[in-house]
C-alpha cells in the first residue's frame, strides 16, 4: 500500500498508529491501532455514535495482541491492516468515480435545459418533452449515488438529445458562414488595380 496516494488526514491517522503500536510494543500495525488514531481525530458524532465503546473495544483487542517488552523498531504492517488500507483506497476511488459523474451530469443537465429554453421553438413539442422528461430522470438519479444509474441516465439524454444537438449545429454552421464573408466574389469598396504603359527612364543616359 502506497502511503502517499492518501489523504493528509488519513496520514496522519496512519502516523499516529505507527506511534501508537510502537509505544505499545506491537510488533505490528493492526486495525484497531488505526481505529484508535481515528477516534482521535474527533470523528463528527453521526459518524461515530459511540466513539467511547468503540475505544474500548479496539482497546481490548489490543491487549491479547504480541507484545515485544523494550522494541523501538518501526513496527511492520499486519494483513489485517494492509486489508483494511486496500479497501479504503478502493472506496476512495469508487467515490471520485462517483463525483466525477456528477459533475459531469450537472453539467449537462444544466447545458440542455439552457440550450432547449433557447431552441425548442426549432423542435417538436414530442422531442422536447421527452428531452425534459430524460433530464428530470438524471436529476433524480443524481440525488444518489449508484453510479450505474447516473451514467445510464446521461445515456439515455444525450440520446433523446440528438435532434437538439443537429439544431445547434446548424446555427453555429450558419453564423461561421456569415462571419466568413460571403461567397467571395469582389465587394465596391474592394481596390481595382489598373493596369497601363509605363514609360522606363534611363538615369544615366546623357542630356541634350
Amino acid at each position: 500500500m502506497d502511503f502517499t496516494k492518501l489523504t493528509i488526514k488519513a496520514q496522519e491517522a496512519v502516523a499516529t498508529a505507527q506511534e501508537l503500536a510502537r509505544r505499545s510494543g506491537n510488533p505490528e500495525l493492526y486495525p484497531e491501532h488505526l481505529l484508535l488514531a481515528l477516534l482521535d481525530q474527533e470523528l463528527p458524532r453521526e459518524l461515530v455514535p459511540d466513539a467511547d465503546a468503540l475505544r474500548a473495544q479496539a482497546e481490548t483487542t489490543l491487549v491479547q495482541k504480541p507484545r515485544i517488552e523494550g522494541a523501538q523498531q518501526q513496527p511492520g504492517v499486519s494483513a489485517a491492516f494492509s486489508k483494511v488500507l486496500d479497501r479504503a483506497a478502493d472506496e476512495a476511488r469508487k467515490l471520485r468515480e462517483v463525483v466525477d459523474a456528477k459533475n459531469l451530469a450537472e453539467t449537462l443537465a444544466y447545458q440542455t435545459e439552457r440550450s432547449l429554453k433557447e431552441h425548442r421553438d426549432k423542435l417538436d413539442e414530442s422531442e422536447a418533452s421527452t428531452i425534459e422528461g430524460r433530464v428530470m430522470e438524471l436529476r433524480q438519479a443524481l440525488e444518489g449515488d449508484d453510479l450505474g444509474e447516473i451514467r445510464s441516465k446521461m445515456d439515455s439524454l444525450q440520446e433523446s438529445s440528438h435532434k437538439l444537438a443537429e439544431v445547434l449545429y446548424a446555427e453555429a454552421a450558419q453564423q461561421a458562414q456569415a462571419s466568413g464573408g460571403g461567397d467571395g466574389e469582389a465587394s465596391a469598396d474592394d481596390e481595382v488595380v489598373e493596369e497601363g504603359e509605363y514609360e522606363v527612364v534611363d538615369e544615366e543616359a546623357p542630356t541634350s
